[in-house]
């Protein structure tokens, strides 16, 4: 899974491999549900602020 606000990154990311790419916003939170079956059980936090990968 991505999310990415910028749908080039978002094309980038299922060339690369990821089974969906999806925009922030609305319903996002619903489809990764869907899409996991129940939600995800981890996160990787790669192009964020630093506070964003803070433990």
């Amino acid at each position: 899974m991505a999310v990415d606000p910028v749908t080039s990154r978002r094309a980038l990311a299922t060339e690369l491999g990821a089974k969906a790419a999806l925009a922030p916003g609305d319903g996002l939170v619903a489809a990764l549900r869907d899409l996991t079956s129940g939600g995800a059980h981890y996160l990787v936090e790669t192009t964020g602020p630093p506070w964003g990968t803070a433990a």
